[in-house]
């Protein structure tokens, strides 16, 4: 049969990506967690720092809950040479001061 006649095929999905251990340590020492790291080098398949980076900056608000919030919000203090905000303390109960 004529080419425009044959089914159509979907190309076959690329072999899964090799993480480079450097690579992933690298942007988990950045402040980003190892699972979010693995997402990103998956989507750029590519063990690229800069890239995946952009991609972690990029995609933050994708389905973000709080935790992912403060793991951006670490992760963009270090990568400007700051330190990690710390996590949010519990308030302290107010003591009044005894009275004699």
């Amino acid at each position: 049969p004529p080419p425009a006649l044959l089914p159509s095929r979907a190309p076959p999905p690329p072999p899964p990506m090799r993480h480079d251990p450097a690579t992933v340590t690298m942007l988990v020492e950045m402040g980003f967690e190892e699972r979010r790291v693995r997402q990103a080098l998956d989507a750029i398949q590519h063990n690229s720092v800069e890239l995946a980076t952009e991609w972690l900056f990029s995609h933050a608000d994708t389905g973000a809950d709080d935790d992912d919030e403060d793991e951006m919000a670490r992760a963009l203090a270090m990568s400007l040479g700051g330190a990690a905000p710390a996590a949010p303390a519990a308030a302290a109960p107010a003591v009044a001061p005894a009275v004699a």
